[in-house]
């Protein structure tokens, strides 16, 4: 369990890391549905959303304190020192969680803005 933590804060890292130009997703990029790399531009993106989305997930849900059926509260050694502060998020935690979603909704808008379907519609989400 210990071990997967450790590739999960390292993927949240990386993912901190990266810049939408290392996967090729910028504005420049193409998202148009009728050429192979716009198809694929949009499923990068489609991932790499679905990248972020979990990272912020495991940020927030890792200091949460599971309960069994019984009502009692349970907690691992490694989360012990995290519940001594009530179960709250650092600051660190949560700059990186907001670094993150930032990231989420640049690429979110990027696609939003850049991308037509086949016959020249935009892809249109209402505020």
């Amino acid at each position: 369990m210990e071990e997967c933590q450790k590739d999960l804060n390292k993927l949240v890292h990386a993912l901190e890391a990266a810049g939408l130009e290392e996967f090729e997703l910028d504005k420049t990029s193409d998202f148009h549905m009728a050429s192979n790399i716009g198809v694929r531009n949009n499923m990068y993106a489609s991932l790499l959303i679905g990248c972020f989305e979990s990272s912020i997930e495991y940020l927030v849900l890792r200091f949460q304190t599971p309960v069994h059926s019984n009502g009692k509260a349970t907690m691992s050694s490694h989360r012990r020192q995290n519940s001594e502060q009530g179960g709250q998020l650092s600051a660190e935690s949560v700059e990186l969680t907001l670094h993150l979603f930032t990231k989420m909704r640049r690429l979110h808008d990027i696609v939003r803005e850049k991308a037509v379907l086949p016959r020249g519609w935009c892809f249109f989400v209402s505020k």
